[in-house]
């Protein structure tokens, strides 16, 4: 049986919307097992451990970089002068994909550099519009293992031309 390429998934998040952010990578957690995936957020920090390398370091090897949007997200210096910058740099290469996750409602978000790619949950509908917060981690995991799975025939489809 073939193998499964592994698939590492970054979660750039503000820590205003960890209640959010828990509930998603805690969903995010569980796709992993069937995809041999990893997903990293800055949570697994060791006390004592200078955090911005370890944020940086982890954000070069990801394949998939998540950003959990809201305003407090935008107005993030560290967000949008390193974590922003690094992914779109890395997206805008080819070496990752970033996925746009709309937390909360943000105003004029198509303006932003990362709101010209498709954003989830579905029709940038923000998971605080819906009724149960269950229902938009679900779409929101459907929407990243769709994106994986194009990501990883992408790469094959490279890999055998």
């Amino acid at each position: 049986m073939a193998r499964k390429k592994r698939v590492s998934v970054f979660v750039s998040y503000s820590h205003r919307d960890s209640a959010l952010k828990d509930d998603i990578v805690g969903a995010l957690n569980a796709w992993s097992v069937t995809r041999r995936g990893t997903v990293w957020c800055d949570g697994g920090i060791v006390p004592g451990q200078e955090w911005e390398p370890q944020i940086l370091r982890a954000l070069k090897e990801a394949s998939v970089i998540l950003l959990l949007v809201s305003v407090d997200f935008l107005n993030s210096a560290f967000i949008r002068r390193q974590e922003l910058a690094e992914a779109m740099r890395r997206h805008n290469l080819g070496t990752a994909m970033i996925i746009p996750v709309l937390l909360r409602t943000v105003p004029f978000f198509d303006r932003y550099p990362f709101g010209k790619l498709q954003a989830l949950p579905s029709n940038k509908r923000p998971v605080e519009k819906w009724r149960r917060r269950a229902d938009a981690c679900g779409d929101i995991i459907q929407g990243v293992d769709r994106a994986v799975e194009d990501l990883l025939k992408s790469a094959h489809t490279r890999v055998r031309s």
